[in-house]
């Protein structure tokens, strides 16, 4: 005869009774033969594959943290016979993504131990471009996909994802036939049909902006070609272009204050404030007050992150102070909002070069401060958090990660050194430890992932005999655990690519060394990498054009 969920329960609770009234020492009444002494049963099973920390496995609310190289679990709460489980992955463990089989079901008369987790690394694939370096762009036919159409070897372009998933590039630094050149050409990959669409822009080396009137929308727009800007994706799919280093409207080199918006649907770029001309000084108005006349200087290689309500923070950069008297590493923070069309210059100094405040580890205050820095790396968590990590001061080359809280304008000194020259610290392949660290770095790559998770690739830093080289090892650091994963590439300076077969996933496969590349995180959670300047095959640095994707296939 079969018995009732709530009979098995009473059943449960008179053993209780019994095991507490016999004192604990009667096997029968405890639960004896592989049950607990309450008469309870485990959840449980096997694990394989599982090289990495960070795994948190769970039966609805109870969860199990579980470590590197485990080959079994088990969840901290028996069940008495009869309940329904189901197991499930909370977090994925650091570059891995695991699976579950016979995960759900009834407790019996004994343990479970049935449930099976199965883990495989993340692993790089070579997608597409040359295993070479100075490639040629071949643009093809404006506005019309070609398996064919590259946009060469180049480094330090903006990126940004749209809605539909689509992989968008403008600008950057590429090599030309009169030597290196800074295009304003606007490209787009498709991930589905792996093509290369040349949407806007010239295709030569050296195009000056074309403005015309502010906020705007015309066919003829366009910013002329630069380097090292800031860029972000709106909630409208706008693709958003500040600053950097470029050609103004007439056609003269240096640094640049404007701001662009391009609409895929209309094909069109927006001027919306900053100057047609290089080198504008900073308009910083009231501290905290948003004015038409407000905007940052000129200025190049600044960190940008958008907020929960659409708004654009800007930190540092590399610019003038307000009256153009010195140049060197800001430490401003701004912030844009499309809806007002107004900049608010909300902290910072508005002099260059001014000393890091790091206050007390992992303590956030009024009075912190990453100071002034440029050729850093962003990124957004999933709470709405912003984060900061390296990049050059005035004062040597940094490996501190900050996190800002901007509803309260309050910064925390989360990881890494507060001195420059910091080295690498690896530890353990896949093993989170309060010790590990990326070392003194600039121009690497970042992304957050769904877990939130912050990654980063790469970068120009320092090797074990303080000599500035180029990196392709590939970290994370995962908020909640507070520590640094190294995940991949290697712990040498300057190593060339490991391409394998076009297009396959292989445990060996690994870009080469390289700084400066451009990048995006797909609706797919997976990292997109394309060229830089660095290490293909050999030992020979250029302009890289290879594309490289990071995650499941």
């Amino acid at each position: 005869m079969k018995v009732s969920a709530p009979e098995l329960k009473r059943q449960a609770v008179r053993r209780v009774g019994a095991c507490i009234a016999a004192g604990g020492l009667l096997l029968a009444a405890c639960g004896g033969g592989g049950t607990s002494p309450l008469g309870l049963n485990s959840i449980g099973g096997s694990i394989h594959g599982l090289a990495s920390d960070g795994l948190i496995v769970s039966n609805g609310t109870d969860r199990r943290s579980v470590s590197a190289n485990a080959i079994a679990f088990t969840l901290p709460t028996s069940l008495a016979e009869g309940s329904a489980y189901a197991v499930t992955i909370t977090t994925q463990p650091l570059g891995e993504r695991c699976t579950v089989a016979d995960g759900s079901g009834a407790v019996g008369t004994a343990p479970v131990t049935s449930i099976t987790i199965t883990c495989s690394p993340l692993q790089w694939s070579w997608v597409g471009g040359g295993t070479g370096i100075d490639t040629p762009a071949l643009y093809g036919t404006l506005s019309v996909a070609d398996a064919a159409n590259q946009p060469g070897g180049r480094r330090d372009a903006v990126t940004w994802t749209d809605a539909s998933g689509d992989l968008w590039l403008f600008g950057g630094e590429g090599g030309f036939s009169g030597g290196n050149g800074y295009p304003n050409d606007l490209w787009k990959y498709s991930p589905e049909s792996a093509q290369w669409t040349w949407v806007a822009g010239g295709a030569g080396a050296a195009t000056p902006g074309v403005y015309g009137t502010r906020g705007i929308a015309a066919a003829s727009s366009v910013p002329g070609g630069r380097h090292w800007s800031s860029g972000w994706t709106d909630g409208s799919g706008r693709l958003w272009l500040f600053g950097g280093i470029g050609y103004d409207a007439a056609g003269a080199w240096g640094l640049l204050n404007d701001l662009w918006s391009f609409d895929p649907a209309s094909g069109r770029w927006t001027w919306w404030t900053g100057s047609t001309s290089t080198y504008a000084l900073s308009i910083h108005g009231a501290a905290g007050v948003s004015d038409l006349a407000n905007t940052p200087g000129a200025r190049d290689n600044s960190l940008a992150w958008l907020d929960n309500s659409g708004n654009v923070w800007l930190y540092g950069g590399f610019g003038d102070e307000p009256t153009g008297q010195a140049r060197g590493a800001l430490d401003e923070l701004w912030m844009y909002s499309p809806a007002s069309g107004e900049w608010t210059w909300q902290a910072g100094s508005a002099q260059p070069n001014t000393l890091a405040t790091y206050g007390t580890q992992d303590t956030a205050s009024p009075n912190n401060s990453p100071g002034g820095r440029y050729s850093g790396t962003a990124w957004r968590d999933a709470t709405g958090t912003f984060w900061l990590f390296g990049g050059f001061s005035y004062y040597g080359l940094l490996n501190d990660l900050w996190m800002l809280n901007p509803s309260t304008l309050t910064w925390t000194w989360v990881s890494g050194s507060n001195q420059p020259s910091a080295a690498n610290s690896y530890g353990t392949l896949g093993v989170a430890a309060a010790s590990n660290a990326p070392g003194a770095r600039s121009q690497p790559l970042a992304w957050s992932d769904s877990n939130g998770d912050l990654w980063l690739f790469g970068g120009y830093g320092y090797d074990a005999t303080f000599v500035l080289e180029k990196y392709n090892d590939l970290w994370v650091f995962r908020p909640s655990l507070g520590r640094w994963s190294w995940i991949a590439g290697a712990a040498t300076p300057n190593s060339g690519g490991i391409y394998g077969t076009m297009g396959t996933t292989a445990t060996g496969n690994s870009p080469g060394a390289r700084l400066g590349a451009a990048g995006w995180r797909d609706t797919s959670g997976r990292l997109w990498v394309y060229g830089g300047g660095g290490y293909a095959t050999g030992t020979t640095q250029g302009y890289l054009g290879d594309l490289w994707r990071f995650g499941t296939p």
